[in-house]
């Protein structure tokens, strides 16, 4: 269970269930997964994760961005904190990634790694974001000093050469992501040089939101399409949702998107 080559993922974030369950329906030919968030779950319950999974047979990710304390108990030896309780219910549902801040700090990611490999799940962290503003903390420079300090209180020791690559918060998650296994990363696809960054710390999976309505600049989707695998690489996935699901025909929005892609990594070196 991965992101398939140059994958292609279906942010379905249509909050009406019968709405979003038809979508998925009609484009699964054409996209490698599917990821439901919060305001469709709200609405639909979390077992729209299992009805999806069942309809789609293809990879469901859980768009949750669980940011809660990770509380380790000592006495039970065991992951007690509301992140557990979420992974948890999440994995069960049938979800194969769930969406997880490490902002927050570690033990919160890695109580979220930790139970979801137990259950068999993954975890994709999010070490930048496609909104404006996200540059304000995401983009912060670091006290070196400082972070070297939490991460050995926590026991995790970064070599030489990663910690001279750390200058912003953003850098410090992908490393931080690294060290604990998280199984890969959310990058903006609207953000072509925030991703040139991630690649410098990690060879996983990078999955890309930001296609079409939150462009920067004056890039086509295609366009976008083409500088995010160029620069990710075969180990990512775009997601894209208005463009599809919103789309006037959205079989004929996801065919593009898949004829755009297969043209690009046709001419990409094997």
């Amino acid at each position: 269970m991965r992101c398939v080559r140059y994958g292609l993922i279906l942010a379905n974030d249509l909050t009406k269930p019968e709405e979003a369950k038809k979508v998925s329906e009609l484009v699964v030919p054409y996209v490698d997964g599917i990821k439901i968030g919060i305001p469709t779950i709200l609405d639909a319950g979390i077992s729209m994760i299992r009805e999806t999974k069942d309809l789609t047979d293809k990879t469901v990710i859980a768009d949750f961005k669980v940011a809660d304390i990770g509380f380790w108990n000592k006495e039970r030896s065991s992951w007690e904190g509301t992140n557990a309780k979420i992974v948890e219910k999440v994995i069960d549902a049938g979800a194969d990634y769930v969406i997880c801040h490490s902002i927050v700090g570690i033990s919160s990611i890695q109580e979220s790694v930790e139970v979801a490999h137990s259950k068999g799940g993954k975890v994709l962290t999010l070490p930048h974001m496609t909104h404006k503003g996200a540059e304000l903390f995401f983009g912060h420079p670091i006290d070196i000093g400082h972070v070297v300090k939490v991460f050995e209180s926590m026991g995790i020791r970064l070599t030489e050469n990663k910690l001279k690559m750390c200058k912003t918060i953003s850098d410090v998650i992908l490393v931080l992501g690294d060290c604990i296994g998280v199984d890969g990363f959310i990058g903006p696809a609207n953000n072509l040089e925030v991703l040139k960054k991630y690649r410098k710390f990690t060879n996983k999976e990078i999955f890309g939101p930001g296609i079409g309505r939150q462009v920067i600049g004056n890039l086509t989707p295609k366009d976008q399409l083409r500088g995010f695998y160029q620069i990710c690489g075969e180990m990512s996935a775009v997601m894209i949702g208005s463009a599809i699901y919103a789309a006037p025909d959205p079989v004929r929005a996801a065919k593009q998107f898949v004829d755009w892609r297969e043209g690009i990594i046709g001419k990409m070196p094997p």
